[in-house]
């Protein structure tokens, strides 16, 4: 036994390391991933590959998106996916204590035990964000609503989708169980992400490099995400494509201002009951204490309202927009 752990020990000083940033969705991703793309020279020269392989715009969701419920085939080798091929290809011409980064929240998605069979042959470990599920619910719907054609209300997403995702103790007991062991779980901080993710993922220090400033990927107001939601309601021959609007519907926020969407006193009280119990294990079991979470955070007891009236006058902005602002798409869609 003390013959075989020694080997392991031995081999896995040759084993290239990865650290595999894994979401959770609405904590800082797009920022911890601008910087390692806009870092990539000195992040390399401080011992951190950022592969080229799997980028997807700032991420590098070209890993996670073929290991996705929707897309894996059922008893393929993830690891022969053409995606970590290239991968290995692109990390032969660096030097073997060269560590890499990958950062992708769609990760959170995948099957854990999946995800280490694709990374065969290298020691993984795993950092992950946790939001508190009360601030989190609004700011996934909000996003949920700006980036698909969901019709949902609030309430109903919760209902439908959000509800089965409380438990934090579960999940990250698969993924830690799957990578024995080797997590890092923090705990958001919007302020500090990329701080937070330099001082604990990659153990630098972010004032050494250059970090963007302002919101990389801005939410809807509550306003805005309900003049969407309303657009995703439209018949599919007068809504705009999602892809088309994506990066324009944020500017509605300046010309419809509002607070940013909350969750109901109802919901939140029904969040919080249903996570403690699971958020006291994972405050024990990875920070040493009883309570995970600060809060609270700001609830409502009225949904935003958007007459049509309002509707059309948002609709009337935002084709403007996507005219000063075209892709092929929005400027067809904006006729």
């Amino acid at each position: 036994m003390e013959f075989t752990l020694t080997t392991e020990r031995a081999l896995s000083e040759f084993m290239r390391k990865i650290l595999l940033h894994i979401g959770r969705h609405k904590t800082g991703t797009t920022a911890i991933q601008h910087f390692l793309r806009d870092n990539r020279a000195a992040l390399r020269a401080a011992g951190w590959v950022v592969p080229e392989s799997g980028r997807v715009n700032a991420g590098h969701h070209g890993f996670s998106e073929p290991l996705s419920p929707r897309s894996h085939q059922a008893g393929s080798d993830p690891s022969e996916l053409p995606v970590f091929g290239k991968l290995r290809r692109e990390l032969e011409s660096e030097e073997p204590d060269q560590k890499v980064v990958i950062s992708s929240e769609a990760f959170q998605n995948c099957q854990p035990e999946l995800v280490r069979r694709a990374f065969h042959g290298y020691e993984v470990t795993l950092i992950v964000y946790l939001r508190d599920q009360v601030a989190y619910l609004p700011t996934a719907y909000a996003q949920r609503v700006h980036a698909s054609n969901l019709t949902d209300t609030l309430d109903q997403y919760y209902e439908g989708h959000f509800r089965n995702t409380l438990n934090y103790f579960a999940f990250l007991k698969q993924w830690e169980s799957a990578f024995d062991g080797r997590i890092i779980v923090r705990v958001y901080q919007a302020r500090d992400t990329v701080a937070d993710f330099c001082e604990h993922g990659l153990y630098l220090n972010s004032e050494d490099f250059s970090v963007r400033s302002g919101n990389s990927n801005p939410s809807l107001n509550s306003v805005v995400t309900e003049f969407k939601r309303q657009v995703n309601c439209l018949p599919e021959s007068a809504r705009p494509d999602p892809a088309s609007i994506y990066y324009l519907l944020p500017k509605l926020n300046e010309v419809f201002p509002a607070p940013k969407l909350s969750a109901s006193d109802r919901i939140a009280e029904d969040i919080r009951k249903e996570c403690r119990a699971s958020n006291t294990k994972v405050a024990k079991r990875f920070f040493s204490r009883r309570k995970l979470f600060d809060g609270p955070h700001a609830t409502c007891d009225s949904s935003p309202h958007v007459d049509g009236e309002t509707f059309d006058k948002m609709m009337a902005a935002l084709k403007e927009l996507m005219v000063k602002y075209p892709t092929p798409k929005s400027a067809r869609d904006a006729r």
